[in-house]
């Protein structure tokens, strides 16, 4: 296996620019020179795209492969990644990972092939393409069906959105309780002389489960991020943890003032109802 073609096939330095893509072969029959070709990796086409919208939500975007530096540059070079490490061994892979993350970053790992498993399985995330090998999806806690590269940006997109919504749902749990279990503890008896009938209080608790139910559902309303437009890439970390984007801030605000309007309603509601059963009693 040589890396390089003789230098008269070299012609142009466009062509030199194509064929340092390719890893070249030599064919020896018989102890004589009978021909070469060349193997060439293609960039898939959602590739640049992909790498410019991590950039731009504040990745620092990595590339670690197996193949010299000279093919690594004219392959990877156009998709602008942040750093580019060639000739990496299996092991050395993995000993990147690890020295990511002893620098306190939080590491992704995005790989196919068997070389890629021991830093798949290190990464604290690790994302494998569906097409690859199966011990690389054995060892990834994500695997991209579609084998597409854009899926890992929908990947992270879809996380933050669960973890926001999670928060959420927080939020409405902990807003029945503090509201109802006063009411049904008889915070306004003494005042009043009235308290929250236990089957009011047990309405209550059943419309936090379903509010919390409905507040998951919408993520069924999530919207994977366009690679169309993408802002300019702000300040670079290796992996951040869910943060609130400008587009999904207001995605958030308007679900939780409805929810908000939905509630106080709900309260109301109730409270109408309590006022009319203990008329009657």
């Amino acid at each position: 296996m040589i890396r390089r073609p003789p230098r008269s096939t070299l012609s142009s330095s466009s062509a030199a620019s194509d064929v340092y893509k390719r890893q070249v072969v030599l064919l020896v029959v018989d102890g004589g020179f009978a021909g070469w070709f060349s193997v060439q990796d293609g960039l898939k086409d959602d590739a640049a795209a992909t790498v410019k919208a991590l950039q731009s939500i504040g990745l620092y975007v990595c590339v670690l492969t197996g193949d010299n530096r000279t093919t690594a540059e004219a392959i990877v070079g156009p998709l602008g990644v942040d750093e580019l490490h060639a000739e990496v061994a299996p092991a050395d892979k993995l000993n990147k990972v690890a020295e990511l993350q002893q620098r306190g970053e939080v590491v992704a790992m995005v790989g196919d092939g068997v070389n890629d498993s021991p830093a798949l399985a290190q990464a604290d995330v690790g994302i494998a393409i569906g097409a690859g090998a199966e011990i690389a999806a054995a060892a990834a806690e994500i695997v991209l069906v579609k084998s597409r590269v854009q899926d890992v940006l929908h990947a992270i997109d879809l996380s933050e959105a669960t973890f926001r919504r999670i928060r959420w749902n927080f939020v409405w749990a902990f807003g029945f309780n503090v509201v109802g279990i006063p009411l049904a503890a008889g915070v306004l008896y003494p005042p009043y002389q009235w308290t929250l009938p236990p089957m009011f209080a047990g309405l209550a608790m059943a419309c936090s489960s379903i509010t919390v139910v409905l507040s998951s559902l919408l993520l069924q309303r999530h919207t994977p991020r366009s690679l169309d437009h993408v802002a300019e890439p702000s300040n670079k970390t290796m992996l951040r943890h869910a943060r609130l984007m400008a587009g999904h801030l207001t995605i958030t605000v308007t679900s939780a003032v409805l929810f908000a309007a939905a509630l106080f309603l709900l309260i109301i509601a109730c409270l109408i109802l309590v006022v009319v059963v203990a008329s009657h009693s």
